[in-house]
């Protein structure tokens, strides 16, 4: 490598690591891919099913996934599944795949009152599929559901739980959340009930 600017060419050592859900062997076949770019990336190809594909593991993965979540939020109450919660999880179909299944993990842990996590948690983590009648994978007919109100049910419930869980401090709460403490005060005028 060649810093700019300079004329000394410097070593460097670095990996690629590179992921798709695409056959690019048959992208490169039809020109959608750079044929010289996919040899330089396929040194090593792993295929790694869906999680749909995997059952077995999404147990374990799930375990994983609430350590970590302590790990990062240990103020937070849910440290464990039920074995109940844990066989909902394992009966989902993870159309969203281990994305989906970490968010659930998370949005589990905001949702438990107490440390374990039971199944009604999870099922209301799993929330917008089951409390709109699977809204994500409908068809998009006019006027069958406004998605500014989707986001809003959703927004205002996590706004009310980062309240609860920050003793009522605006800033704090949208702290919990990621927001800006502006944007948290207008929430506040907007979602506390």
């Amino acid at each position: 490598m060649t810093p700019l600017g300079s004329e000394t060419e410097l070593p460097i050592g670095c990996r690629i690591v590179a992921a798709t859900h695409r056959d690019l062997l048959s992208d490169v076949a039809a020109g959608k891919f750079r044929e010289d770019l996919y040899y330089r990336l396929d040194n090593i190809a792993i295929t790694l099913p869906p999680l749909r594909e995997r059952p077995r593991e999404v147990r374990a993965l799930a375990e994983y996934f609430v350590e970590r979540s302590v790990e990062e939020n240990p103020a937070l109450p849910g440290r464990r599944f039920s074995a109940k919660a844990l066989s909902l999880l394992e009966a989902h179909a993870w159309p969203g795949n281990v994305r989906e299944l970490i968010a659930t993990v998370y949005r589990s842990r905001w949702l438990a009152g107490g440390e374990r996590i039971g199944d009604e948690v999870v099922r209301m983590s799993l929330r917008t599929r089951v409390a709109h009648g699977d809204v994500l994978s409908r068809p998009l007919v006019k006027g069958q559901f406004q998605i500014e109100a989707l986001l809003d049910e959703v927004r205002r419930h996590y706004f009310q739980r980062a309240m609860t869980a920050s003793g009522g401090h605006v800033d704090e709460a949208g702290a919990l959340l990621g927001l800006q403490p502006r944007t948290a005060r207008n929430w506040r005028a907007r979602y506390a009930e």
